[in-house]
């Protein structure tokens, strides 16, 4: 299984799109939709890719609507702030769900 995180689907589709053994894929809401703010064709290919790569199987888990992922914004941060600190929230969630370790753990989240 493999989380992705935002500098993965911005810089790399190409290997995203092509590498075999990227298999369950996961890729929080919150991370898919800042993809379409900015880039929306790459959004697009991941989109399509979701939707018709079944034998890989992409998922989007939705972060921005799941309680124990959900991440209010706070008065003292701007919006990028708080998706970053909403992707770290999914990806502890699943760390702990999942009971792996912590090089589960996407080691540089580098969301902005």
């Amino acid at each position: 299984m493999f989380i992705l995180d935002l500098e993965t689907v911005l810089n790399q589709m190409d290997l995203i799109q092509n590498c075999p053994v990227l298999k369950n894929v996961i890729i929080f809401q919150t991370i898919f939709e800042e993809l379409n703010v900015r880039k929306p064709a790459a959004y697009n290919t991941l989109k399509n890719l979701i939707e018709v790569d079944t034998y890989r199987k992409f998922y989007i888990f939705p972060n921005e609507f799941f309680e124990a992922t959900y991440t209010p914004i706070q008065s003292n941060e701007n919006q990028e702030e708080r998706n970053e600190r909403a992707v770290i929230k999914a990806a502890l969630y699943y760390k702990d769900h999942l009971k792996v370790s912590n090089e589960f753990l996407i080691k540089k989240l580098n969301f902005f």
